[in-house]
């Protein structure tokens, strides 16, 4: 069974080792992948951006397990989400927007059985006590009754809107990666096959670009990117450090008519 781990714990710590210290004794035969520790630290927004641009490309059965919790040891509740395809074990605070935007018909689960949790329980690590114990309780076949009963109070958390008016669409950025590469939340069949203006920041761009080496060295470019969102980048250059964007800088898309 693979388990996947998604944490803002980085690269220097011994945290995310020792939630598979506690993994693999639990279930030994578990397929641990890390699809990144590097989210930002304790941003929500973040991680479900990045766990929506992951989970689905994972076997039918994966467990991912999401450890973004700057509520850790409050009265948030650990909480078991059942799609179709996947199981999800995360705090409740949101962190699984999209989950619940994607998957009609999820059922959500309060993992209140201590039974399948650590003895000691430490108020700052979830993560090790609660979280990976009950994904690996998972992966090793015990049923998701067993562990929690239905919650239905669940945070359902908010994905960013993109607002339309007549020909103008307004969205923001949402993610930069390494390269600094800015990520919107406006999706390419908004925009495709049509002649469109972008204004960000002080800059207007005319045209979507195939690849950076459409346009020269260290030029701004738009482009629909593997994220199927408009992205904003400059070529051989970081878009984010040059121009001054960060997440939640404004898009405005003025659409004029069908590209030739």
């Amino acid at each position: 069974m693979i388990i996947t781990l998604l944490t803002d714990f980085g690269q220097s710590s011994y945290y995310a080792a020792a939630m598979k210290g506690v993994i693999l004794s639990i279930c030994p035969d578990a397929k641990i992948v890390d699809i990144t520790h590097n989210i930002s630290p304790q941003d929500i927004d973040e991680a479900a951006f990045v766990l929506n641009q992951t989970y689905s490309l994972f076997p039918a059965g994966t467990i991912h397990t999401i450890v973004v919790d700057p509520g850790v040891g409050t009265e948030r509740k650990p909480i078991i989400v059942k799609t179709n395809d996947y199981y999800f074990v995360a705090p409740d605070n949101g962190v699984l927007s999209y989950i619940f935007q994607n998957s009609e018909g999820a059922e959500v689960y309060e993992a209140d059985n201590k039974n399948f949790f650590r003895k000691e329980i430490s108020s700052t690590f979830h993560g090790r006590d609660i979280f990976a114990p009950v994904a690996a309780h998972l992966a090793s076949g015990v049923n998701i009754n067993k562990i929690g009963k239905v919650f239905t109070d669940f945070e359902k958390g908010k994905t960013p809107d993109v607002k339309i008016r007549g020909n103008q669409i307004t969205g923001s950025i949402i993610y930069i990666d390494r390269f600094g590469n800015c990520i919107t939340n406006i999706p390419a069949g908004l925009i495709k096959n049509k002649k469109i203006s972008i204004h960000i920041k002080n800059l207007f761009i005319d045209r979507l670009s195939a690849t950076f080496s459409s346009v020269g060295r260290n030029s701004i470019l738009a482009y629909i990117g593997s994220s199927d969102m408009l992205e904003i980048g400059i070529n051989s250059g970081s878009a984010a450090k040059n121009l001054k964007i960060v997440k939640g800088t404004k898009v405005i898309i003025q659409i004029m008519e069908k590209a030739d």
